[in-house]
């Protein structure tokens, strides 16, 4: 997996998390029951559950209304937006305060 190469070349390895807010993909990533009802399911799609198995990647379950991703795959609010970018640990630097107020002027 290309994402823990990166880590490793940056001298910092560990096992990357994935977050979903999907009940079913985070039970599906290790429950090998569960497994069995989705044969139907292309085999190329479960390359994460693969990865789990191996311990490539670890996957979490997160409630959906604190999970940063939503920012973008969902519409949000400016003030939702806020939130979540905190979320995700990001940071507003001097431009983006100045965007904002340039935003708020014209609305």
């Amino acid at each position: 997996m290309w994402l823990r190469k990166v880590l490793e070349f940056l001298h910092r390895p560990m096992v990357p998390r994935v977050w979903t807010d999907n009940h079913g993909a985070s039970t599906l990533a290790y429950n090998p029951d569960f497994h069995k009802r989705t044969k139907h399911i292309r085999r190329r799609h479960h390359f994460v559950r693969e990865c789990a198995e191996e311990g490539d990647l670890t996957v979490h379950w997160i409630p959906g209304d604190e999970n940063p991703a939503d920012m973008l795959t969902k519409p949000v609010t400016g003030a939702r937006l806020q939130e979540l970018r905190e979320l995700a640990g990001m940071t507003m630097t001097k431009n983006d305060a100045k965007s904002d107020d340039a935003t708020e002027r014209e609305t």
